[in-house]
């Protein structure tokens, strides 16, 4: 008797260890991932603190000093990243929605605008060749600067880029949002040499 019941408690515990397994697998697979794919180069490094995240009207995360958080940039947050996604839509560039919840916006502290350019800009690790190649003269001693000097005021630095595949790194203005949102939604590295995808970038 004992071992009859040993042996239906047994089969009971491997059932439910089963069905168990069955349950998480398929829960696991209807759960999306965190952020879209990536896998881009950073040539920004900031210690970015989740506990300072703020929220857009739509639920975007942003991370940003009080004196950038202000409801028009929010709202311009939102705007921007509707009008991608309803773009990307009807020009082909994408054929799914952008999921505000896979990435954040992140304004650093110690973006600048350029004396040399007139742009806002964010410090970054980039080659002074890309700036050389829009026009901007950098002199060969102010190449790897990463910030502007008294000595170097024309650095190459960006306006806005990817940083750990999840967070778009910007300056206030937002002037290429649309532009890193599209590398992340789309995970093309250049999508402004994608036709359908560079008419939505403005």
């Amino acid at each position: 008797m004992r071992f009859w019941l040993r042996a239906s408690i047994l089969i009971l515990l491997v059932a439910l260890i089963f069905a168990g397994g069955v349950i998480l697998i398929t829960l696991s697979a209807g759960c999306p991932p965190r952020s879209y794919p990536g896998g881009f180069l950073n040539v920004t490094h900031y210690s970015i603190n989740k506990n300072d995240t703020w929220r857009t009207p739509k639920n975007i995360r942003v991370v940003a000093t009080k004196k950038d958080v202000t409801l028009d940039f929010f709202k311009l947050v939102d705007q921007k990243t509707d009008e991608l996604e309803a773009c990307l839509l009807k020009s082909g560039g994408s054929t799914k929605k952008i999921n505000r919840d896979w990435f954040g916006v992140y304004v650093p502290a110690d973006w600048y605008v350029s004396k040399c350019s007139g742009e806002q800009l964010v410090p970054s690790r980039v080659s002074y060749t890309l700036c050389e190649a829009k026009g901007l003269k950098i002199e060969e001693e102010c190449y790897n600067n990463e910030r502007p000097t008294e000595i170097c005021p024309c650095v190459c630095n960006v306006r806005a880029t990817i940083q750990d595949d999840y967070w778009i790194v910007t300056a206030p203005n937002l002037k290429l949002f649309k532009t890193e949102l599209a590398r992340l939604h789309t995970n093309k590295n250049a999508p402004w040499k994608y036709p359908e995808i560079s008419r939505c970038l403005q």
